[in-house]
């Protein structure tokens, strides 16, 4: 279709009706500069205008499978940047009205029509639906604007919110037991000592896993996250994360069980997978109670290797459910020992998991336990 010539669509089942509004542009418009398209049926229309560049409609209100105001209704709501004309008769000027209040830009008497004043109104509504259209996007993009500065916002105060709070707890705890040691360090016994020391390595271990987290989320809001694929074995992964988290585990008399066959190999970022299974291996010996179990295991999907975590622990509700993966929802939960956390870590995991190309989901029952399940793409250098 010629890029210079205004594309009209002609919507009337009326013969007489269809060949005056022809004779009417003929007459008030140069040939060359519109191409005019006829169809009886609004859903003819509809069709017509999905496939083609149509710039303008006129659209007769009383067509054979939609009569009255329902028939601009039913055109606009499909395409709301096209201008309409709606055709009347002198006895529906009423609702020809009604059509222009819910967003027509002009209505014409079809007894009434001349040329000069069906040109002028085509002129008139195609650039007043340019210029409404060209406002409709704006105020689409100051509403993307909008949430994505609340969402920046939230951000902002989640990430002070750590510094201010999170950040100094594990400090002063640290700070706190070292001054009692440093007064009382004389006259207090062996089991004391050792019960502070082991205060304090907890604190500087949150202290450290929490540093860890905000640096990698930092890296990840900033794009300078650069992910590096490897060919790893997996149950060798699985160990190391294990064997940081066996005090804690044995602490709590919990079980860490891997169903990863031996020599399992899988091609993905060292640093990220690491990240991903220690935050979801401490999250589940924090909310698992005493004598429970962890396992991390993968299934083998159409593309993809799908790990997960799971645990016997508390459960987590449906309303925290929907909350998880939002910096704006968080809310920090004790663990079943009264272990303190962030609620960064599921955070940074789905933001780690989809800068690799893969998808995050969990399945929880409370009071049975939960279950994490993420998802590496596989690759040439991924297979068993």
């Amino acid at each position: 279709m010629d890029d210079h010539k205004l594309s009209i669509l002609l919507v009337e089942d009326s013969t007489i009706a269809a060949r005056l509004i022809t004779l009417l542009l003929k007459e008030g418009m140069p040939e060359d500069s519109y191409t005019l398209l006829h169809t009886d049926s609004l859903n003819k229309a509809i069709e017509i205008t999905k496939g083609g560049d149509i710039q303008i409609v006129l659209l007769d209100l009383g067509l054979p499978e939609s009569q009255g105001l329902d028939t601009f209704k039913l055109f606009f709501t499909v395409f709301p940047h096209i201008p309409v004309i709606v055709l009347t008769g002198n006895e529906d000027k009423s609702l020809a009205l009604k059509a222009v209040r819910e967003g027509a830009q002009d209505y014409l008497v079809k007894g009434e029509v001349y040329s000069a004043l069906l040109a002028r109104s085509v002129f008139y509504a195609v650039e007043r639906g340019r210029l409404q259209y060209e406002k409709m996007l704006h105020q689409e993009e100051l509403r993307r604007y909008s949430e994505q500065l609340e969402v920046l916002n939230a951000t902002k105060d989640k990430f002070f919110s750590i510094i201010a709070h999170d950040l100094k707890s594990p400090f002063n705890s640290f700070l706190g037991n070292t001054e009692v040691l440093a007064e009382d360090l004389d006259i207090m016994s062996r089991d004391e000592i050792r019960d502070f020391v082991t205060d304090m390595r907890k604190a500087a271990v949150n202290l450290f896993k929490l540093l860890e987290n905000l640096l990698t989320w930092a890296q990840v809001q900033r794009g300078t996250l650069i992910i590096r694929p490897e060919t790893l074995e997996l149950d060798q992964l699985v160990n190391e994360v294990f064997l940081l988290y066996k005090d804690n585990a044995t602490v709590k008399g919990i079980s860490l069980v891997s169903l990863i066959e031996p020599g399992k190999k899988i091609f993905v970022d060292h640093n990220l997978l690491h990240m991903v299974l220690r935050n979801l291996v401490y999250n589940s010996i924090k909310f698992t109670k005493t004598g429970g179990t962890v396992k991390v295991g993968c299934n083998e999907i159409p593309g993809y290797f799908e790990l997960y975590v799971e645990d016997n622990g508390v459960g987590i509700g449906a309303d925290v459910m929907s909350k998880l993966f939002k910096i704006d929802k968080q809310s920090t939960t004790l663990g079943t020992d009264q272990e303190k956390g962030t609620g960064l870590g599921l955070v940074l995991i789905r933001e780690m998991v989809e800068k690799n190309g893969g998808t995050v989901r969990v399945e929880s029952t409370v009071g049975v336990g939960t279950t994490f399940f993420f998802t590496v793409p596989k690759s040439e250098g991924g297979s068993s």
